[in-house]
């Protein structure tokens, strides 16, 4: 089947921005020839999922002008990816219009260059840190799509299958979890907490986001795994914490678990 917290600056959200340097721009337009149409270069074709508007799509990207100057970015080993859910309406889903049309397309797994002209980005008066008229430039890659209508749909991939009978709804399970973003960013493993290593017993069925519970993904995707096995569960936001996450998982941000079972039954 398919399917820590950083605040990071955001300049493709808002009215204003706020650069992460806190650096100045002088007027791009003046050093380099101005930019007429949108310029869009693949790096890499992703092989996953294309972007298509009413998806909600996860991406990392690096913001630069025109002189290769960064002004925002959420590449590095602690940010986390942005998520956009592109509307019908060009310039109309919160991020510039130039992404909306030029990430539009791409697929899963995807990187593009994108040279965008001030039209497209902030227009003639700029905004915060973006002078008038700039025309700007992004490394985008597209990470993680949930398509419209899957919000619920999940990845699995058994990375060992073990031996046994097979978890179902009712059995008590005792198991290890490793857990992190779709990044790669972890921000859980049961057998490297501070206060020692301590496997998770619930009960398959009974899900809630409360102590000894599991969270709904998890409690779908452990069913069918054999004691020995690991399996690897990659979950949209709905199947983990939704919008609101909680005191350990940031809301909106989708999960990879590695699980290891290690017992069927109290």
């Amino acid at each position: 089947m398919r399917p820590m917290r950083r605040t990071v600056c955001l300049a493709l959200l808002g009215a204003a921005l706020v650069g992460c340097n806190g650096s100045t721009a002088k007027d791009e337009s003046q050093k380099f020839p101005p930019l007429k149409e949108l310029v869009k270069t693949d790096v890499k074709v992703g092989d996953g999922p294309e972007v298509a508007k009413g998806d909600m799509v996860w991406v990392l990207y690096r913001g630069t002008f025109r002189d290769g100057k960064e002004f925002d970015a959420n590449m590095g080993p602690n940010d986390m990816p942005l998520m956009v859910r592109f509307a019908d309406t060009p310039g109309t889903s919160g991020v510039i219009k130039g992404w909306d049309l030029g990430i539009v397309g791409m697929r899963q797994g995807g990187e593009r260059k994108l040279e965008i002209p001030f039209n497209l980005a902030y227009g003639p008066e700029g905004s915060g840190k973006i002078p008038a008229k700039a025309d700007l430039n992004f490394d985008v890659k597209v990470i993680y799509v949930v398509k419209k209508g899957d919000e619920t749909v999940y990845d699995k991939d058994d990375l060992k299958v073990g031996t046994g009978p097979e978890v179902k709804e009712g059995d008590t399970v005792t198991f290890h979890y490793k857990g992190e973003y779709i990044n790669g960013l972890e921000f859980d493993n049961s057998e490297k907490r501070p206060s020692g290593s301590k496997p998770v017993t619930v009960k398959v069925g009974e899900t809630s986001g409360v102590k000894d519970k599991m969270i709904r993904g998890l409690d779908f995707g452990i069913r069918g795994m054999k004691v020995g096995g690991e399996r690897k569960l990659t979950l949209p936001p709905a199947l983990v914490f939704g919008g609101a996450g909680n005191q350990s998982i940031t809301g909106n941000q989708p999960c990879v678990f590695t699980i290891k079972l290690l017992k069927i039954g109290g």
